[in-house]
């Protein structure tokens, strides 16, 4: 009897690993704003051609399409000619065409420029929009359309997102009725996130221009409705409008049982502004994750990009390219100038050094040139099955195995914090210092890795340390004894 009680003890063990490891998943990217100057629109014709932007995205094209949804900000309008930049854009309709092309599947269009060449300007963008097979929301027709389209559901991959979009203004131009653009207004909010919650999407996420251009912490406006939005319903925030990169956070209410992510300004994802801080910006991914045995939902891996535009001078024109900001191999073969390089140098310094000490519980991809790929430096998702993945491993210094080293110290007596049993050896973990170096992982026969931190000599220093385990987010973290 008490063999059977054993085999099935393990037997649910090994369930809840195997739960945990079985899930679907979508993986969204958010681009900052798509802007259009002058110089941009001329870099864009080729004699013979006519206007063609898709070589600007050809170099970030394989990132998007390594995601399952694009997001960007089309803060532009479609207008027609005669074709304008700042500072009431109108830009070709072949931009539209390349950002599909590129990979972009939502284009959200209320900005400070919605209204920028009045109720045409409007229409025309959802026509040609519509006409490419683009999914879009922030702006609408009439009444009769918002009601029926907003917000933007999506579904894919069997999961069911709403998308909403909120802009503080459009300049000092008012909407031309019956077309509405999607202004911060509390009650209309609040009725929209209700309508999103009955709908039963599994995420709730704005996309929302506000703040101060170039300010590059939030605001305390852009903390007010932060908050509205989360009391509210929402599960994430996608700032734009600043041109600067802000942090980004991801938080989670231990009483609530909820996590929330906030990026409060992605930056300039293609513009001609070349002032420091602004000639580069962030693609934003999060992953969401649903359990295939309780169908159970939250967020994944969530990470960031840093891309910068290069100016190319061809034959008396600029040519534009987004690039990524960290991919060597691609810089030096484009081979930049000083001042190319100098600028790229200072954008990646000014970015990590703002995001590094400011950022709450998200990451960059670097680029891996051995992989040929991007790498989330740290993943904050407890509990990761997923073969593919890769951390900055720091645990691994000494050639004696972790798993000599805790075997070593598994006498009575001592207390350990386990913080999770994972397939994956090759494991990050955001800990205090004086944690880190207190981190052993144990490989079981089963092939699990134990991750633990100890050993601690009375109970109450375990408890303590377990206490602050949790406040780092590792909710789920339980103390063990030998």
């Amino acid at each position: 009897m008490a063999i059977k009680k054993i085999i099935s003890t393990f037997s649910l063990v090994l369930l809840f690993f195997f739960a945990h490891g079985q899930e679907n998943s979508i993986s969204l990217l958010f681009t900052g704003d798509v802007m259009q100057h002058d110089s941009q629109i001329n870099a864009a014709y080729y004699k013979g051609e006519g206007y063609n932007y898709n070589p600007v995205f050809k170099y970030i094209k394989p990132v998007f399409q390594s995601h399952d949804l694009v997001i960007a900000n089309l803060e532009l309008t479609l207008a027609g000619p005669p074709y304008k930049g700042y500072p009431q854009f109108s830009a070709p309709d072949e931009l539209a065409v390349a950002l599909q092309n590129s990979g972009v599947d939502i284009l959200v269009t209320a900005n400070n420029h919605s209204n920028d060449r009045r109720k045409k300007g409007v229409i025309r963008t959802l026509d040609v929009l519509d006409s490419l097979g683009i999914n879009h929301t922030g702006t609408f027709r009439n009444k009769e359309e918002r009601d029926e389209l907003y917000p933007l559901i999506i579904e894919k991959s069997g999961f069911k997102i709403a998308f909403l979009n909120y802009t503080y203004g459009t300049n000092g131009i008012p909407d031309s009725p019956p077309v509405i653009v999607n202004r911060l207004d509390k009650e209309q909010i609040t009725a929209d996130l209700k309508k999103a919650r009955n709908s039963n999407v599994d995420k709730i996420i704005v996309v929302v221009h506000w703040g101060a251009e170039y300010r590059r912490l939030p605001g305390q406006d852009q903390l007010k409705w932060e908050k509205l939005f989360y009391d509210y319903g929402a599960d994430a925030i996608i700032g734009m409008h600043p041109h600067v990169i802000q942090p980004v956070k991801r938080t989670f209410n231990k009483t609530e049982n909820e996590e929330k992510i906030t990026a409060y300004s992605l930056g300039n994802f293609v513009s001609n502004q070349r002032k420091r801080y602004t000639d580069g910006g962030m693609l934003f991914s999060l992953e969401i994750e649903k359990s295939k045995i309780d169908n159970t939902i939250r967020f994944g891996d969530a990470g960031y990009y840093l891309t910068w535009v290069y100016k190319e001078y061809f034959e008396g024109l600029k040519r534009f390219y987004i690039i990524p900001a960290d991919k060597m191999d691609l810089i030096n073969s484009l081979k930049l100038n000083g001042n190319d390089k100098s600028m790229i140098n200072t954008f990646l310094t000014d970015s990590r050094s703002l995001l590094n000490k400011n950022n709450y519980r998200v990451s960059e991809k670097r680029y891996s040139p051995l992989l040929d790929n991007f790498l989330v430096t740290r993943s904050y998702k407890l509990l990761d099955y997923k073969p593919n993945y890769k951390g900055e491993l720091n645990i691994h210094t000494s050639r004696e195995s972790e798993s000599d080293k805790i075997s070593q110290k598994n006498t009575p007596g001592q207390f350990f914090v386990q913080i999770a049993a994972l397939k994956d050896e090759s494991r990050y973990f955001d800990l205090p210092n004086d944690h880190l170096e207190k981190l052993v992982v144990h490989k079981e026969d089963n092939g699990l890795f134990k991750y633990r931190v100890g050993p601690f000599l009375n109970k109450q220093e375990a408890m303590n340390s377990l206490k602050k385990i949790k406040e780092y987010g590792y909710t789920e973290a339980f103390l063990i004894t030998y």
